[in-house]
């Protein structure tokens, strides 16, 4: 063989094993259990808060 089997590519990209990628998702869900749920994000039965004021266009205007 003559390239050792866990040299980086030529390109600088790492690659990461099937072994490391379970790890780091199993990491990923403790830590998203461990985390305070959040009620519904939007909410349908609440007009959007912005932060001015939506202003209809006038009669006969459209946007693209």
């Amino acid at each position: 063989m003559s390239a050792h089997k866990n040299s980086a590519p030529p390109n600088g990209e790492c690659v990461m094993s099937e072994v490391e990628l379970d790890l780091m998702l199993d990491a990923l869900r403790m830590v998203m259990a461990a985390a305070p749920q959040q009620q519904d994000v939007l909410s349908f039965n609440e007009p959007p808060r912005t932060a001015w004021p939506i202003i209809p266009f006038p009669e006969g205007w459209y946007a693209n």
